[in-house]
């Protein structure tokens, strides 16, 4: 009975942990919310600006040293620039995307956003290009993707591809996802606007506010170290191509953790990755390999706001009450009136007084005494 009832509690105990590792693993995934709020920013991009994006948001430091290095050099374009970065250690979808300055300026701005991007992309590839799809659905439905001067927008069954109007001529679109989109369905996890300084703004940027869309300055892409990546929606993965080694058709492409520097997995890739061996021999493709998985809840935004949090504000203290306190003001007197005094006659000459003035007058009638 006692060896019945040890095997029994074996056998909780395992299916127990079981489904613990499974609700751990559960948690570790990104909700559909999270996808549409992280993914809103970019999913209007052209197609292979987006895959170089996604590529890029899987090493956050490199985009940041790259951004910093733009803005040190701003002098710096097209092949010049190719040229310039061929020194530096950083993945080829850094480096290509070194092209557009003002998105590498975005991910630069927005870290967080930017590295839970990647961890999304490296976790779980096929549920962000089905959200790509799902968001340019919804843009076409609310009559904001449409084609026009800078853009190609087509149908190819039931994938939406946006190329650029001209080859090798990529413009950078510039929308509120909260408006583009319609009615944002997740209010409580606002996508990412990122607002451009003006060194980067276009001059239609004020149509944003209406919920179109405004381009920046052409780019052209075809540079000799510029490195293409293409999405490849029916296998939900991106492929890389380079004119310029000999590989037209493209390769899939592969997360290499070494350019990571050390950036913790947030959770475990489960696209292909690349292997660095010890010898001149080529890197190889693996299958992924177990990575510390720290979890993250799905009901919690996976990424600060960029508003404070209410918790954050400290309510003010009321101030101390001033004690009234008399005071004694000196009260000024009135000055004293003006002494008025009556103007008097001046007196008679003592000559006139008493008739004596007829004495001195000269007989006038020629009067004589008698």
């Amino acid at each position: 009975m006692a060896r019945i009832l040890q095997v029994m509690l074996v056998c909780l105990a395992a299916c127990l942990s079981s489904t613990a590792q499974a609700q751990t693993e559960q948690q570790a995934l990104f909700s559909q919310s999270d996808l549409d709020q992280m993914l809103a920013p970019v999913a209007l991009y052209p197609d292979d600006l987006l895959s170089n994006v996604l590529a890029a948001a899987t090493y956050p430091l490199e985009v940041v040293q790259a951004d910093r290095y733009l803005k040190q050099n701003p002098g710096l374009q097209g092949n010049a620039l190719a040229d310039a970065l061929n020194s530096q250690p950083w993945d080829a979808s850094v480096k290509s995307l070194a092209q557009f300055p003002s998105v590498l300026a975005m991910m630069d701005d927005e870290l967080s956003w930017t590295e839970q991007l990647g961890d999304a992309f490296l976790a779980q590839p096929t549920d962000v290009m089905d959200t790509v799809q799902g968001l340019r659905a919804k843009a076409a439905a609310n009559g904001t993707l449409q084609s026009d001067t800078q853009e190609l927008v087509q149908s190819q069954g039931d994938d939406t591809t946006i190329q650029p109007a001209q080859p090798d001529v990529v413009y950078v679109p510039y929308y509120d996802p909260v408006l583009v989109f319609g009615v944002w369905w997740w209010p409580s996890q606002p996508p990412v606007f990122w607002n451009p300084p003006p060194a980067y703004r276009p001059y239609n940027f004020g149509n944003v506010g209406s919920g179109g869309i405004a381009y920046g300055g052409r780019v052209t892409v075809n540079g000799a170290g510029f490195v293409r990546f293409r999405p490849n929606w029916g296998a939900h993965t991106i492929s890389v191509r380079n004119p310029h080694r000999g590989n037209a058709g493209g390769t899939p492409w592969q997360h290499d953790p070494g350019h990571r520097l050390g950036v913790a997995y947030r959770t475990q890739p489960t696209v292909n990755r690349v292997v660095q061996q010890a010898g001149p021999s080529r890197p190889q493709q693996v299958a992924a390999q177990p990575v510390a998985v720290q979890p993250i809840h799905a009901a919690q935004p996976q990424f600060a706001p960029r508003t404070p949090q209410p918790e954050t504000y400290r309510p003010l203290q009321a101030p101390m009450p001033v004690q009234p306190q008399r005071v004694e003001m000196p009260v000024p007197r009135p000055a004293a009136a003006p002494v008025q005094t009556e103007a008097r006659p001046a007196p008679a000459p003592a000559s006139v007084q008493h008739g004596e003035a007829n004495r001195s007058e000269p007989n006038r009638n020629n009067d004589t005494h008698k």
